[in-house]
């Protein structure tokens, strides 16, 4: 509103399980927290500067979440989980975007699931005209470009 930069930082949600242990003695205690649920969450706020995203959330929490909730969330694809076999859903909450970003990522959220889903599949060229194709309808959309670039690294380096 003063027209100042905003702060941009990443957040990670997930919901599990975990193990929360406290150390420590009179003077010093600290407590952290351990497990697969914790290294979900973490993956999540990492994705957030690749993407160019703020707040990603897992599908357990996407799945807890309440259906009363007003928030724009948008399924983005799946990601490599480091230590973990299988991918897992990544959402965006945009909820908090100004009103012109919200509306441009509503606009091509079926297209963005449609390219991931061919990215799965492994059909790269496919999934870069449907992103492109978006780019238009969403030029301010920052995942758009990611997987625009993302698939153009990987079509450059097949042509080596």
């Amino acid at each position: 509103a003063r027209g100042l930069i905003p702060i941009g930082i990443g957040v990670g949600v997930n919901t599990g399980e975990l193990i929360l242990g406290t150390i420590g003695g009179n003077i010093r205690m600290e407590e952290t927290v351990i497990g697969d649920t914790v290294n979900v969450a973490s993956r999540m706020e990492s994705l957030n500067k690749q993407f160019g995203t703020q707040i990603l959330i897992s599908e357990p929490t996407f799945r807890s979440l309440s259906s009363n909730l007003d928030l724009k969330i948008r399924n983005i694809g799946f990601t490599a989980i480091k230590g973990k076999a299988k991918k897992a859903a990544a959402y965006e909450v945009y909820s908090h975007c100004h009103s012109e970003l919200i509306e441009q990522k509503e606009k091509v959220s079926v297209q963005l699931l449609e390219g991931c889903d061919l990215i799965e599949e492994n059909k790269y060229k496919e999934a870069e005209i449907i992103f492109k194709a978006s780019q238009s309808l969403a030029p301010l959309d920052p995942l758009l470009n990611y997987y625009i670039k993302l698939l153009m690294e990987r079509s450059r380096r097949a042509g080596d």
